[in-house]
């Protein structure tokens, strides 16, 4: 529920189903690559990874004109794929018609009927694969990998900054963050906080907030502490940030009783929309 939540906040209020898509099966990539499918992209996050791991920050992220090769890619393995494909059904039409009429002793024109019933498929779709791995040889698919890959390495550049600070310079970077938000935002002392990290208030509502700097998902009984903070504090919302993370079962409680969960992943999103 939270990857989809997020997914719809980054493809924007209206967005098809399509784009939503996108940012769920590959959030770093969607902003970047349009006019490709969800299945695309989920196998160039997957493909460029190991490439984007080898790459040293900074990395220079990629012009629109670049990422326009995606699509470049997108099409040719689509078309080639059909191509394949056809060819296949082709094929097992003209061997049935063969069959049909010699063995069978009936009229051919069943033979090339057949395959649009069953068999055709059978060989659709092993020759449709042909076609696709012949397209992830071209050069265009080649570069939209190597894209692919200075995005990803340029998106993990954003969640580790997040990731790599001191707890105390977290919750102040944090503070910071709904300043620009347009709060007045503070981060309480270090002891004596009563089990809330920062504070945010605004003429509508006040949020109390809770960052921890964990290496682990964070479970449902730290949610759970912070409800009772959250009453405690007459506040009107809270947010629990985890750079590890949430278990299923914090992620369950929070959404039963209202808490908003952050990850580095939604740190980083927050962190660009006030960044412009």
């Amino acid at each position: 529920m939270r990857k989809l939540s997020r997914a719809s906040a980054q493809a924007g209020t209206g967005a098809s189903a399509q784009t939503v898509a996108m940012h769920y099966a590959a959030p770093e990539l969607a902003k970047y690559f349009t006019g490709v499918d969800a299945s695309f992209l989920q196998e160039l996050s997957h493909k460029a990874q190991p490439i984007a791991d080898q790459l040293v920050p900074p990395v220079a992220l990629p012009t629109v004109l670049e990422c326009s090769v995606a699509e470049k890619a997108y099409k040719k393995l689509k078309k080639l794929e059909s191509i394949w494909g056809m060819i296949g059904v082709i094929f097992m039409s003209i061997v049935c018609g063969i069959w049909f009429s010699h063995s069978l002793e009936v009229m051919a024109w069943l033979g090339y009927l057949l395959p649009f019933l069953g068999p055709g498929m059978i060989a659709y779709l092993p020759l449709s694969s042909v076609g696709a791995e012949i397209a992830r040889s071209s050069a265009d698919y080649k570069s939209s990998l190597s894209i692919a890959a200075r995005i990803l390495a340029s998106e993990r550049e954003k969640t580790d900054y997040w990731k790599n600070l001191h707890w105390r310079e977290l919750e102040h970077r944090v503070a910071a963050l709904f300043i620009r938000k347009g709060y007045r935002a503070y981060a309480t002392p270090g002891s004596g906080d009563k089990g809330v990290d920062v504070v945010a208030e605004s003429a509508r509502e006040k949020l109390v907030i809770q960052c921890k700097q964990y290496s682990k998902p964070a479970q449902r009984n730290v949610v759970s502490e912070l409800l009772g903070v959250q009453a405690a504090e007459k506040a009107d919302r809270s947010i629990l940030i985890c750079t590890g993370g949430f278990t299923k079962g914090a992620e369950d409680y929070a959404r039963e009783n209202g808490i908003i969960l952050w990850d580095l992943d939604d740190l980083a999103l927050e962190n660009s929309k006030t960044n412009g």
